[in-house]
């Protein structure tokens, strides 16, 4: 897999900035990149937390349909091009109960994106 180079150059002042609350979903993609890590990328206009939030449930619904049950957040990676933040993360994933920090039961995370209006696709 090769590697992206991003370009990261906003000019302070040509973009609104993001209003709490009132993110704008524009696009997700989860896929592996070994058996036990994925990779979720999404494209967003909201607070970082908001990005946060929609990667894990693009990463959610990625491991539940692959049939496991949990996944942890190892590392994300931001990018802002023009007004438009890009995420990129990576998850564990398992079967079993993984140890450290904040595993994350996939169909649990699943319902709460679902319920709280966050993109899963």
């Amino acid at each position: 897999m090769g590697v992206m180079a991003i370009s990261a150059g906003l000019v302070a002042g040509c973009a609104p900035a993001p209003v709490p609350g009132a993110a704008e979903y524009l696009g997700a993609e989860a896929r592996l990149i070994t058996d036990e890590v994925m990779q979720a990328e999404v494209r967003f206009r909201g607070t970082p937390e908001e990005g946060q939030a929609y990667a894990l449930c693009v990463a959610a619904l990625a491991a539940t349909l692959r049939g496991d049950v949990w996944l942890r957040h190892l590392r994300t990676l931001a990018y802002n091009e023009a007004g438009i933040r890009r995420l990129d993360a990576l998850y564990t994933l398992s079967p079993e109960k993984p140890e450290g920090p904040e595993p994350v039961r996939a169909s649990d995370q699943v319902a709460a994106c679902e319920a709280n209006g966050i993109p899963v696709v």
